[in-house]
């Protein structure tokens, strides 16, 4: 009689094949969760850091009592004064070879060489338009000659990822200067 307890060696085959079937969609699971909040604490990294330059920009640009009317600002570069703060220039533009956004504040800075301050890292592209009364254009890439006819600012930053995935994220501002001496405001 043949009355022996335990497994057989096909029942341990099937078992061990069902466990890693399940370990397998276990770790799937757990994963792509992982690979989840990643990509959320990256758009959050990258939200976060928008909203310093945005509201560094705004504060800035918003107190500008004169602006350098040769910078072409779709080239990633801005070149203003700040009356009450200095009578000096200072610049913000962005270096392309390190894809970094800095802020120079010395009257002898002119160009995009000038070292500077890091403001922002991971920057594909940084441009500056300016509405004034033109009839054929909304915004142009040169400020006016005459800052008083000076209607609006817009700042649009592009940052990219740092996990890779090719994917931009786009912020714009736009800002009415106070101190270009039009008493009722843009438009």
């Amino acid at each position: 009689m043949n009355n022996e307890k335990g497994f057989t060696l096909i029942e341990i085959i099937v078992s061990l094949i069902l466990i890693g079937i399940l370990a397998a969609a276990t770790s799937l699971g757990i994963g792509s969760s992982i690979q989840g909040y990643m990509f959320n604490v990256e758009n959050v990294r990258i939200v976060q850091k928008a909203e310093n330059i945005i509201l560094r920009l705004n504060r800035e640009l918003s107190e500008v009592t004169a602006l350098d009317s040769s910078i072409d600002g779709s080239k990633g570069y801005i070149r203003y004064a700040l009356g009450g703060e200095s009578p000096l220039y200072k610049v913000i533009n962005i270096a392309a070879n390190d894809l970094q956004l800095r802020e120079n504040a010395s009257a002898n800075c002119t160009n995009s060489t000038c070292t500077a301050r890091i403001l922002l890292d991971k920057v594909s592209s940084f441009a500056v338009q300016y509405e004034y009364p033109n009839p054929s254009v909304k915004w142009n890439d040169y400020p006016p000659a005459d800052f008083s006819t000076l209607l609006r600012i817009k700042a649009t930053v592009k940052l990219t990822r740092y996990d890779g995935i090719d994917k931009l994220n786009e912020y714009e501002i736009v800002i009415s200067p106070r101190n270009n001496g039009m008493l009722n405001g843009p438009r």
